[in-house]
């Protein structure tokens, strides 16, 4: 089960951030860029080096890193954007400076031989973006409110005021007291509760609070960890979450850790959403099913009207029901009459009531069809998502999108989205055989239907949701059709168990129902083949084949 998903940037972080910003100082800025209702980019070089600087006040992931990674300029114009670009196109950010140990930066540029500052307040919720005149007066906020942490004014030719009172903690870099059961939190500026727990944690495995404050010191990595909690992260390792570590450039690490974030987040929502409408399913399919009860006794009209019809001269009028003896069970039935009426026109409105309730039953037994074709994709798109990673999510996405269950994004042009051709991951073997694996449902339609040769041979796993494996060739010798079905294997909900058996055929016996889901296919002839996934082999094939990572 996934948990919440959060930035852990805290002061501690934002000082080992500095360091590396501060030694690219001075930096001419050449543009500045909107990238989002959140973020801005400011595009510039120093010494001979380009540099990005990408500064968000996300609720949630606020952060400012300088970043290698390339943005779309949003089309909304920005009353803010429009007032950075006047005062600070073309100025030179000279210096900056970190406001204690806490999550503010204060950047000085000059331009056109005026001095402004930038304070950058990475907040959470109260992130904010401002800039200040030589006078310590406001000329524009990214967020021209009140600051919930304090009662300051943010409007323009207000004086400049830091968020809060930043006295009666300690600095952590030099320490008087530490009261070890305590949270560092409420002790020292620029801790995070994150990073509390990590240093209590170590100082009871014997470690000193000076020598894990020296080791931060000098980190110039981020050291992240993935959890049910969600993605953690810091320049020291998060030794307490007992997790496998990954570590990268402190920089690159940032990227890095946001994209992950983002990615969970999507994944969240999408299984939220996934799980929502299977909840649905199975209501509306056991509401159908009842309904097709209610009804399931239709064929007993056509009785009741057909015995009617052969009896009708033998029956009086104005009674209230007949005992007539079925003509292939030899049972006496029992039928009401509706004394209005004469004996064929009883027949005949039994006859109205079975053709009524044929048509009903038809149409429940459609509607319940179709209701679990859609659980089953539904089910399919959860274990997707299980295994799903980047632009696998994206992808999933837009097939929910095109469904109607998402709005398009609003930055994205829909048509070039709609003619996008999936991502197919590539892995490549000698004399040109290559495997291709699609691991959502546009990638798996995509790959069978549209990419892949009548003559390539197919592969999935018998029985359960995963990938669509296609070899493109009709005749794979036996380590190649054993690498596809081990793929097959692996990219599905079974992975982790014994032997798994897989199916393969060409792609020319399959076949599409009309109507069903994306990536929903009927199998006609067709041979099993039986692997055990190793993860050894996979790693090796991901290290040594794979040439387009999906």
């Amino acid at each position: 089960m996934r948990g919440g998903i959060f930035m852990a940037f805290d002061g501690l972080l934002m000082h080992q951030l500095a360091k590396e910003i501060k030694t690219n100082l001075p930096m001419t800025i050449h543009k500045i860029f909107q990238i989002s209702d959140t973020e801005i980019l400011l595009d510039g070089q120093s010494n001979e080096r380009k540099l990005r600087l990408i500064i968000s006040i996300h609720s949630q992931n606020n952060r400012i890193n300088f970043t290698e990674e390339n943005y779309s300029e949003s089309k909304q114009e920005n009353e803010f954007l429009i007032l950075l670009e006047k005062h600070l196109r073309a100025g030179v950010i000279q210096s900056m400076e970190q406001v204690g140990v806490e999550r503010i930066y204060c950047f000085q540029i000059s331009a056109r031989a005026v001095r402004f500052s930038l304070y950058i307040e990475l907040l959470g919720k109260d992130a904010n973006i401002i800039l200040v005149d030589e006078a310590n007066n406001i000329i524009g906020a990214m967020k021209e409110s009140l600051c919930k942490a304090s009662t300051r004014t943010l409007s323009p030719e207000a004086a400049y005021h830091l968020p809060f009172d930043y006295s009666g903690k300690q600095n952590p870099f030099r320490p008087t007291t530490i009261h070890q059961a305590e949270s560092l939190v409420t002790q020292f500026h620029g801790f995070s509760p994150l990073l509390s727990r990590e240093i209590q944690y170590r100082m009871q495995q014997g470690q000193s609070f000076g020598e894990i404050m020296d080791e931060l010191n000098r980190s110039d990595k981020l050291y992240l960890s993935e959890t049910e909690q969600g993605i953690q992260f810091h320049c020291i390792p998060l030794t307490h979450l007992g997790r496998k570590l990954s570590s990268y450039p402190i920089m690159e690490g940032v990227d890095i850790a946001l994209y992950k974030m983002q990615t969970r987040q999507q994944t969240d929502s999408l299984l939220k959403l996934v799980r929502n409408e299977l909840i649905k399913r199975a209501r509306k399919l056991s509401k159908l099913e009842q309904a097709v009860l209610e009804v399931g006794h239709f064929e007993q009209y056509r009785t009741y009207a057909d015995l009617l019809y052969t009896y009708y001269h033998l029956l009086p009028r104005n009674v209230a029901s007949a005992d007539l003896k079925d003509f292939m069970t030899g049972e006496l039935l029992h039928i009401p009459l509706d004394t209005k009426l004469s004996a064929k026109q009883n027949a005949q409105k039994y006859y109205e009531k079975y053709r009524k309730g044929k048509m009903a039953h038809t149409k429940l037994k459609e509607q319940i069809m179709l209701c679990k074709m859609e659980k089953d994709y539904f089910f399919r798109l959860e274990s997707r998502l299980e295994l799903a990673e980047g632009i696998d999510v994206l992808e999933i996405r837009r097939e929910l999108e095109k469904l109607g269950y998402f709005k398009a994004k609003k930055n994205q042009s829909t048509k070039k989205r709609q003619n996008r051709k999936p991502n197919i991951m590539t892995f490549q073997f000698y004399n040109d055989i290559k495997i291709f694996v699609g691991k959502n449902s546009i990638q798996n339609d995509y790959l069978t239907f549209h990419y892949a040769k009548k003559e390539d041979l197919w592969l999935h796993v018998k029985s359960y949701h995963g990938a669509h494996v296609v070899i493109n060739t009709a005749t794979p010798d036996e380590e190649t059709l054993y690498y596809g079905a081990l793929l097959a294997a692996y990219y599905s909900q079974i992975k982790g168990s014994g032997p798994v058996e897989v199916n393969y055929c060409q792609v020319k016996t399959l076949k599409k129902p009309k109507g069903a889901p994306m990536g929903l296919v009927l199998l006609g002839a067709h041979k099993t083949i039986y692997v055990r996934p190793k993860e050894e082999v996979i790693q090796k094939l991901l290290t040594e084949n794979l040439v387009q990572k999906a």
